[in-house]
């Protein structure tokens, strides 16, 4: 499994500024309503295709996810201007052409620089927050688009914020405010792993939406739980007993480090009903309950609670440490956090439709069940960490 490094990056949510990062999936998922949007006039539309257009099957999927229906596809040179309805709303969408980022046109900016450097520095100088530093680095290639790579810096950090130029420098789009399209590297047998806490309520909602898709796929994926573990540094300002077993801490307190622990033996010991245990003490364990709780689940699932407990304390430590070192490997730091096969899905839609497009988008030959529809009731947004 492959994934980025994270630990030198500026979480962008802490530093943009009147539009925000989260705009383009707020939009998308319905929490933000997008009007008529007037394209971007341009003399040189061709190809103008009807439904679905020159899009891919998995690129009108994608859409779909998010409730909407492609009425339009407008080949404009170097771009798809995709006009849609969602909810009885018209909205419109730029997607690159390699069909890798979709923007909303209300999200860009029709522009007239004549100095790529100054002008580039000041548009971005209206996006973040006062005293973030802003820097210019160059110009390269994007999405098959000319991108303009600059940095920004706060409290001592930096971070890229790369735009992209289209439509001969007519329009800009920060690749801050869109969203990538999802298509995981293909395997015969798509490897899914997903990093919670075991009582944060984001990582609950994702268990929620992906336990659907694990059923629905069984043996044809592989499926597993990982646990966000922090290191007893971070809790030395606090009652570290609170929090740790040993140097391993959770958000949430010992009572959640102690389930994840518990969470992992079951899976090594009775892998034919982990889930099973997973989705009965999300609906009826607390934090507070839990130390009592999971006995009653365990019970009524036919896991034997001694097995449990001996795994417990002969192996509490190790797991607990590899566990950590798989987050720093990783770059995991929040719940939830879901790589399938080795990339990184940020989609933010947590939906048993949304999981199952993402998981089956990892198979070399998707099967039957990659046809059939889950629930798609939207629920998006939030992480612990």
């Amino acid at each position: 499994m492959l994934a980025s490094k994270i630990s030198t990056k500026i979480d962008t949510r802490l530093i943009i500024g009147a539009l925000g990062l989260t705009v383009v999936l707020a939009m998308l998922s319905g929490c933000i309503g997008l009007g008529p949007v007037t394209p971007v006039d341009n003399q040189t539309q061709t190809n103008q295709s009807g439904v679905p257009g020159n899009l891919s099957a998995d690129t009108i999927k994608f859409l779909k996810l998010f409730g909407m229906e492609v009425k339009k596809v407008t080949d404009i040179g170097d771009l798809f201007l995709v006009n849609a309805t969602k909810s009885g709303k018209d909205l419109a969408l730029y997607i690159t052409k390699d069909e890798k980022l979709v923007i909303p046109v209300e999200s860009t900016k029709k522009i007239n620089w004549t100095n790529i450097e100054n002008d580039s520095v000041n548009y971005v100088k209206t996006l973040v927050k006062p005293g973030v530093g802003v820097s210019y680095e160059g110009i390269g290639k994007g999405y098959g688009l000319e991108q303009v790579n600059m940095s920004l810096s706060y409290m001592g950090r930096t971070m890229e914020f790369p735009l992209l130029l289209a439509m001969n420098r007519s329009i800009v789009l920060p690749i801050a405010l869109s969203t990538g399209i999802f298509n995981a590297p293909n395997t015969e047998k798509p490897t899914v792993d997903l990093y919670v806490m075991s009582f944060c309520p984001f990582g609950q909602q994702a268990e929620k939406g992906l336990i659907p898709v694990i059923e629905l796929l069984g043996d044809k994926i592989n499926a597993k739980l990982h646990f966000v573990i922090y290191p007893s540094s971070f809790y030395q300002n606090r009652n570290v007993s609170k929090y740790c077993i040993g140097d391993y801490c959770s958000m949430h307190g010992i009572n959640e480090v102690r389930e994840d622990v518990r969470q992992m033996c079951i899976q090594e010991i009775y892998p034919e009903k982990f889930w099973d245990y997973v989705k009965k003490i999300d609906a009826t364990c607390s934090l507070a309950t839990i130390e009592d709780c999971w006995r009653g689940v365990a019970d009524s699932l036919d896991i034997n609670t001694t097995k449990i407990e001996n795994c417990f304390n002969e192996n509490a430590t190790s797991y607990l440490a590899k566990e950590m070192q798989l987050n720093q490997d990783y770059g995991v730091t929040g719940s939830p956090t879901l790589f399938i096969n080795g990339l990184l899905w940020d989609i933010g839609l947590r939906s048993p439709e949304a999981f199952k497009y993402a998981v089956c988008t990892g198979f070399e030959n998707p099967p039957e069940e990659c046809n059939e529809t889950l629930d798609n009731s939207v629920s998006s947004g939030g992480s612990c960490g």
